[in-house]
């Protein structure tokens, strides 16, 4: 799910990186958008700068899609809600979850793809120290059996 959102949602301003002469070196200076320039030669300089499509001359990126980013997120985020909305999902991500008890092993599997896989245990912390207590007392609620599960 992120690599199809990142292809589809990705940003039409890009990088350009040249090699030009001090005047054009002077121009790109002063624009906003520039990243660096350093001096190859006396009169050489390679610069680096986004490059942002003006309102006029814009074309659309033939290798980005935001309404297909949306649409992926917004599936996501159906298909993965009765896991995050559980009351022992401790945390979530865009395609992860952490929780206290196991999933139905029907929709666990490390290589069929759309079914979650078992990444990790976690084991609760315990501490005597008293900076780590403060972030120990959170996690001595938790149990033993806590799974982590991503999905493939």
């Amino acid at each position: 799910m992120n690599s199809l959102y990142g292809r589809f949602g990705i940003s039409p301003k890009s990088t350009k990186t040249e090699i030009c002469d001090e005047n054009r070196y002077k121009y790109l200076l002063r624009k906003p958008d520039f990243i660096f320039g350093e001096l190859l030669d006396e009169n050489t300089y390679v610069v680096s700068y986004h490059d942002e499509p003006s309102p006029d001359s814009w074309n659309p990126m033939k290798n980005a899609a935001v309404q297909l980013a949306a649409a992926i997120t917004a599936s996501a985020r159906m298909y993965m809600y009765p896991y995050t909305s559980r009351e022992d999902s401790y945390y979530t991500d865009t395609d992860s979850v952490v929780l206290a008890y196991p999933l139905p092993e029907e929709i666990v599997s490390s290589s069929v793809l759309g079914k979650f896989a078992l990444e990790d245990k976690i084991v609760p912390v315990y501490s005597n120290s008293r900076d780590q207590q403060k972030t120990g007392s959170a996690q001595n609620g938790l149990r033993n059996n806590i799974k982590t599960f991503l999905v493939n």
